[in-house]
Formats: structure tokens, sequence, C-alpha cells
């Protein structure tokens, strides 16, 4: 497995365990419930359906999918689903020669400058969330300054009961 997704793998996973210190920020605009990933579409809260032959043990509940074959402006995707099989999370990440600015931009623009906003040390820096939601999904975009084992950003998508 690359450097950048067994970080990420570890990026993601404590991601999930941290508890939520803000309400998401409410946006008006919808948020992706989908990704397509070798001509399927996997959609939160369904389950992982033809991409199912990305899982590499029966039952694991984080799936990486080879970067040739999602259609997403990413350098990586993990998926998180339930053991019983329902998708409950996205990853699309992002390696350090993106311009994350850019991103950050992007995101502001497109849901709304009023993100719960939030902040932590790492290793040498500084790890930023932004988190958006519109009441079925959350959005959280992670920065990494400077990046993490060559992760410098990581679009998390959310399934909301």
């Amino acid at each position: 497995m690359s450097r950048l997704l067994l970080a990420a793998c570890v990026l993601v996973a404590a991601h999930v365990a941290t508890p939520a210190h803000a309400q998401p920020g409410k946006t008006t605009a919808l948020i992706d419930r989908h990704v397509v990933v070798d001509g399927d579409t996997v959609r939160l809260a369904q389950p992982l359906g033809p991409a199912e032959k990305w899982v590499a043990v029966k039952g694991d509940t984080l799936v990486r999918v080879p970067p040739s074959y999602f259609d997403a402006d990413a350098d990586g995707l993990l998926i998180v689903r339930d053991p019983l099989g329902p998708v409950t999370q996205f990853a699309l990440l992002f390696n350090s020669a993106r311009n994350i600015d850019a991103l950050v931009g992007e995101h502001m623009r497109d849901y709304g400058r009023g993100a719960a906003y939030t902040s932590a040390p790492v290793p040498e820096g500084l790890r930023e969330n932004w988190t958006w939601s519109d009441g079925k999904t959350s959005l959280t975009l992670t920065r990494f300054t400077p990046a993490q084992n060559g992760i410098a950003a990581i679009r998390l998508f959310t399934h909301l009961p």
C-alpha cells in the first residue's frame, strides 16, 4: 500500500473516532452523496454494490479504490462501510502537489463561509477542518500544513443518520 494511502487510513480512522467539537455549519447547497467507481455509482447509506470487488478481505469496513478506477479529481479514494454493508463515509485524498488553498476557496464558494471550523496541532504543523451539513450529509475538508506523509487534504463525506 502506498505511503499516501497508508497514512490516510490512519488519518480517516482518527478523524472518525474524534468527537465533533462543533455542530457542522448548515449549507443550502446539496452535498454529493455519491462517487463513481469503475463506472458504477457508490452512494452513502447504500450497499457497496459492484465496488465490492475492491474489498480485500470479506467484511472489511475500509475499502481502498485504486486511483485509475474512480471518477474524481483526487489522488486517492477510501470508502468506509458498516460491517453489514451500507456505505457510511467516503474520503477523497489530495497529495502535496495540489493547490489546497484553491480547494478551500472552492468549498467556501460552493457551500458558504458558515462552516464549523476547528484546528489542532499535528507533527510539525497544523490540521484545519471545515465542516458543512445539508441535513443528510456532512462534508469535512481537512487541510494539513505541512502535508502529513504526502497527504495535504482529505475531503470526507459522512452519512448522517
